[in-house]
């Protein structure tokens, strides 16, 4: 069990309500840290969630709507995921690279009725392309993230209004609202990325994406003293399950990371002390290669994930050896959709090796090789006794 949790059953436990929990059992204990602020403890973070949660039922979003948020890695975007969670709508996860004609099926698809964003990414401006696709002119409620002195544009709510808004709310309407959820409610919506047809929303619940985060945190041995990095994008599970969730369910704090550059991972990393860093093969190669990567201080760093594409096993020992990682963890989830989790005991028991566990085991486990290697990543199945 996690010091200083209480041990609650997972799997009755809803987005909104684990955030509820962190806060009465670790309330003074750092959950959400951002170089230039906000820096949340997880009371803080309840607090602002509360807030949100109340403005958004202001502005009358219903519960099971479906809420979009296009944002990179924002403080907002995580007060949202548990926000959108305590009044009952349903988080729909949004590319950071859609453009104007993506982002029309992404909403028709989708059903939203409700967006939330930034002005855009990497040259891509969001609000003209939802003025593009006709979005500005009515029938969906939009609602405007700002950065620095940035204004709303015409037909959005500015994200502080809605703030506002929660002010004046009655908290027994938000208690109600989160009574009225159920685990498995759909609470979320990813998409797919496209690549064999039209991209498709995956409808996941609480009931998933806790239980998926928790078995996570488990593996890569979590507690209340940890750190990750996060500077894979929320908008996939890598980023609002793995990270956000794997962190949270135990105790762990968040240091995000508001788009990937390999200087902004290797300072937060030394700045906040963290124990651990997530990342694709790419963004581990482009920290190692960075020609100040010797500058920095990465030796509080225990453990990690590496995911989301082909995970060489030069790299694989590279970054175990350089970054102080020994107990990463490898996965390839176009060949195979487990998750990762190593502990230090399991890979020392391996003779170093890499290996992949299959996080839907819910009891004793043993070990056994697959049958076909993955690109030289040994992948073992977590089976029960």
């Amino acid at each position: 069990m996690t010091p200083g949790l209480a041990s609650p059953s997972y799997r009755d436990l809803t987005v909104g309500d684990l955030l509820t929990h962190l806060a009465r059992a670790l309330p003074e204990r750092p959950a959400l840290l951002y170089e230039d602020g906000p820096r949340y403890t997880f009371a803080d973070l309840e607090r602002e969630a509360r807030l949100v949660a109340r403005g958004l039922i202001a502005h009358g979003v219903q519960p099971g709507e479906r809420v979009i948020v296009w944002a990179t890695n924002v403080p907002e975007w995580i007060v949202l995921q548990f926000a959108l969670a305590k009044a009952g709508a349903i988080l729909v996860t949004a590319n950071t690279s859609l453009r104007a004609h993506e982002m029309e099926y992404l909403v028709r698809q989708s059903g939203a009725a409700t967006l939330v964003t930034i002005s855009g990414f990497r040259g891509v401006d969001y609000v003209a392309a939802l003025e593009q696709i006709g979005l500005t002119r009515g029938g969906m409620r939009l609602i405007f993230i700002p950065r620095g002195d940035e204004i709303a544009p015409d037909g959005f709510t500015p994200y502080l209004d809605v703030r506002t808004a929660g002010a004046g709310a009655p908290e027994s309407i938000l208690d109600d609202r989160g009574a009225a959820v159920g685990v498995d409610d759909v609470i979320n919506m990813q998409y797919t990325s496209g690549t064999t047809g039209f991209p498709k929303g995956v409808m996941l619940s609480s009931r998933n994406i806790v239980n998926n985060g928790q078995a996570l945190g488990r593996g890569l041995g979590y507690t209340p003293d940890d750190r990750l990095c996060l500077c894979v994008p929320l908008f996939h599970c890598f980023g609002c399950v793995i990270g956000v969730l794997g962190a949270f369910t135990h105790g762990a704090a968040l240091c995000p990371v508001e788009w990937f550059d390999p200087v902004r991972v290797l300072a937060t990393v030394e700045r906040e002390r963290c124990t651990a860093l997530y990342g694709v093969p790419t963004m581990f190669l482009a920290e190692m290669e960075h020609p100040d990567f010797g500058k920095y201080d990465l030796t509080t760093l225990r453990t990690g994930i590496m995911a989301g594409a082909l995970c060489p096993e030069p790299v694989m020992r590279r970054v175990m050896t350089h970054m102080h990682l020994p107990t990463g963890s490898p996965n390839h989830h176009q060949a195979s959709r487990r998750r990762l989790a190593i502990p230090r005991s399991r890979i020392d028991r391996r003779r170093s090796e890499p290996y992949c566990l299959n996080s839907r085991s819910r009891s004793s486990m043993r070990w056994a090789k697959c049958s076909r290697p993955v690109s030289a990543v040994s992948c073992v199945s977590a089976a029960t006794t």
